[in-house]
């Protein structure tokens, strides 16, 4: 299921229009739009706001639901940082 699908599904379960959903949600209706369509990269935030009426928080999910340890969130967050110092 792509992000879209899972905003316009959420919203669907609320039984709002995009409209309504977009104004309960702090977004614009062609934010909304774009984002259900795949057509847009919606920020965290963005995705906070969505998930919010729902209890949900944004996170991370290892695809093929692989495991992820602490030490490999670790080594992933140094190479990032040591990457980010090279600029």
């Amino acid at each position: 299921m792509s992000v879209g699908q899972a905003v316009a599904a959420m919203r669907r379960i609320s039984k709002l229009t995009q409209p309504e959903f977009a104004e309960h949600r702090g977004l614009s209706v062609q934010s909304l739009r774009l984002i259900e369509a795949d057509k847009a990269n919606p920020t965290i935030e963005t995705l906070e706001k969505i998930a919010g009426i729902f209890g949900l928080q944004v996170g991370f999910v290892p695809k093929n639901s692989q495991r992820v340890s602490a030490r490999d969130l670790e080594r992933a967050s140094s190479e990032i940082a040591g990457s980010d110092s090279d600029r």
